[in-house]
């Protein structure tokens, strides 16, 4: 949604100017493929193939034990509730293979994950990356810092207190 809110508030040309675009593989093959009727397909400056092949932004993809690595730390009722591109994110981070990626996204399962997967300090508002790259517009509250930030302590109480985890067998033998 990040990318197609950009888009809409007509800053995701200046943010690509502007910032090192990391997108994983499955937001560029699946998700941002934001069909438009007035444009009669996906819009040119939205086009992630498009962009990767001219250089202006980058695809990463998460092996398969990066996302086995995370899917080992959430209970199956958390990870119903994240998205697959998001949960490729969230696995890269959690690798640490990327250091110098943030997470920007305005869901909250992602939000509380990236908590929850300790990486709080890797995420970073929609308002925030607009602030970044020196742009400032009326944002709805899940855009804004304020809001990333109740969820990221939502999450970091998730952790503390184990809720969609898995659960860990702590009996002695």
């Amino acid at each position: 949604m990040i990318i197609i809110t950009a888009h809409e508030l007509g800053v995701w040309a200046h943010m690509i100017e502007r910032l090192d675009i990391v997108v994983p593989s499955i937001i560029v093959r699946d998700e941002a493929l934001f069909y438009t009727r007035k444009e009669c397909g996906i819009p040119e400056d939205i086009n992630l193939r498009k962009l990767i092949t001219q250089g202006k932004i980058r695809e990463i993809a998460a092996s398969v034990e990066e996302i086995a690595d995370l899917q080992n730390i959430f209970d199956s009722i958390f990870l119903s509730g994240l998205h697959e591109g998001e949960s490729e994110a969230l696995a890269i981070l959690k690798s640490d293979r990327v250091t110098e990626a943030f997470f920007c996204t305005s869901d909250i399962k992602a939000i509380q994950a990236l908590a929850m997967i300790d990486k709080s300090d890797r995420g970073l508002s929609f308002e925030r990356m607009l602030g970044e790259v020196g742009m400032r517009k009326p944002l709805p509250v899940h855009y804004t810092d304020g809001f990333f930030k109740n969820i990221l302590s939502d999450g970091k109480t998730n952790r503390i207190l184990g809720r969609g985890m898995k659960r860990t067998d702590r009996r002695r033998k």
